[in-house]
């Protein structure tokens, strides 16, 4: 009986010898597998980029710092560096001399005979503006936008020129300014020409900060032209040539295009990456909380595959293409990618939070900034048309589908993406005094996710304010 129990008590030790043993032996198992499984999926997704990179560099698109510069080069020419950077420098001590800090220190458009309170301060920046004025007006047959000695160092890159060029359209704004007021016509449509020539010579197609300075400069200019249009000032041939300033060809899916592969270049020499293509991601990025491991593979192909996408967005300033940009702005940084890209290799490379989020610039803004200066530059020119057309014929239009008479398309008096060929809104008012072109807030608003009604009242106000051109 005894010999039995021993029995019994011996092959239950066993059973749980074995348990323990299994429990210690299957864990460290299933981490190797893993593991060897990870770095497997690490190893084909170094393997991947390389193929990719070599692709980018055969259809010459910049992938790194050194062929950014190439791009950058190609595009660009040294003949009017010295005169643009010339430029910069006079300007800024212009505006340093008058203390400018923004266009509110000349206040508002004023017409010819109206009260300016800040004429004599302008009149005078103006007339110290000449020489400065002169050179940019020798710059204007330039049509290849100016090199300048930028150091394209990854995504930290500085573009001081951007910034430079601020102070040189205020200036020209200005001037624009006190043309208007000394109902000097000329003089006006070129000052506006002007702002043009400076945008040309930055328009490097390189990065897409340069693309937003361009909309911003743009939209000024827009606005610029709105106001003037609230006095009867314009002649027909003036308007004729500033309907043919805001009808340059302007390519934006190939601006898209292009801006991206420029920060897709400035994310992969962020990641240590070689101009070959081989991987060199060791080391601390800036701001970002890596270990000294740096990014996986994994998450390098996951940029590269996000940028890829974004960049191939079609129908870039339609609505079409903001609610593109707005589907995949909020998938990368959702935790879904991060289980389904990446392997468990990829844990020595864990960052303080998604690398996507990080590294890809803000697309649905972008992307609505390209649709908002197009339709604001429709808008402008059907305001233009408008005029133009009371200067031919003596009255105002019927409706907008009677500007075709004075030259104005179907695609400039419709709204960007409208539903069912909605045209700007249209009305004469004060008596027949004044033309009205307008576009409801909800226009404006179905870009993104945001909503009309969501809006405050003053708020809702000031911005329908803002999308009415009032025409004399």
């Amino acid at each position: 009986m005894s010999t039995s129990v021993n029995k019994f008590d011996l092959a239950r030790q066993q059973r749980r010898e074995s348990v323990y043993i299994m429990l210690a032996i299957v864990p460290p198992l299933v981490v190797t597998a893993m593991l060897v499984y990870g770095a497997w999926r690490e190893r084909r997704a170094s393997g991947t980029i390389e193929t990719r990179l070599a692709a980018l560099v055969a259809e010459n698109e910049p992938i790194g710092n050194g062929t950014l510069t190439r791009f950058y080069d190609s595009r660009t020419t040294r003949s009017t560096t010295q005169a643009w950077s010339d430029i910069f420098a006079a300007t800024r001590a212009l505006s340093t001399k008058y203390d400018i800090t923004s266009e509110s220190e000349f206040g508002e458009v004023i017409s010819a005979g109206a009260d300016w309170p800040a004429a004599a301060f302008a009149n005078q920046f103006s007339d110290d503006a000449q020489v400065i004025i002169n050179q940019i007006r020798r710059l204007s047959v330039a049509d290849t936008p100016t090199w300048q000695p930028i150091l394209f160092t990854d995504i930290t890159t500085l573009l001081p020129e951007l910034q430079e060029s601020r102070d040189v359209r205020e200036m020209l704004a200005n001037e624009f300014r006190a043309a208007y007021h000394a109902a000097d016509h000329s003089r006006a449509v070129e000052s506006l020409a002007m702002i043009q020539t400076v945008e040309t010579a930055l328009d490097w197609q390189t990065v897409l900060v340069g693309e937003l300075v361009r909309l911003a400069s743009r939209n000024e200019r827009y606005q610029l032209i709105r106001d003037s249009l609230r006095s009867n000032f314009w002649r027909a041939d003036d308007l004729k040539q500033l309907l043919a300033q805001l009808r340059r060809p302007d390519d934006l899916d190939s601006r898209w295009r292009h801006s991206l592969a420029g920060e897709r270049a400035m994310i992969f020499a962020s990641l240590r990456m070689t101009e070959a293509g081989g991987l060199q991601s060791q080391g601390v990025i800036d701001n970002v909380n890596l270990t000294p491991f740096g990014i996986s593979t994994t998450h390098q192909l996951s940029l590269l595959n996000v940028m890829d996408r974004v960049q191939s967005i079609a129908g870039v300033g339609t609505a079409q293409h903001v609610r593109s940009a707005a589907d995949w702005n909020w998938f990368p940084r959702s935790w879904a990618p991060l289980f389904t890209q990446f392997s468990i290799t990829s844990i020595p490379f864990a960052l303080g939070h998604d690398v996507n989020s990080y590294y890809v610039p803000s697309i649905q803004a972008a992307s609505e900034a390209f649709a908002r200066s197009e339709e604001s530059r429709r808008m402008t020119i059907t305001a233009i048309g408008v005029k133009l057309f009371e200067r031919e014929h003596g009255v105002w239009p019927e409706s907008v589908t009677g500007l075709s008479q004075v030259g104005i398309t179907p695609d400039e008096m419709h709204l960007v993406d409208a539903v069912a060929g909605s045209r700007f809104g249209y009305r004469v008012s004060r008596g027949g005094q004044e033309a009205v072109v307008w576009t409801s807030r909800e226009s404006f608003m179905h870009y993104g996710q945001r909503n009309a009604d969501n809006i405050l009242p003053t708020e809702r106000d000031k911005t329908l304010e803002d999308h009415e051109i009032h025409i004399r």
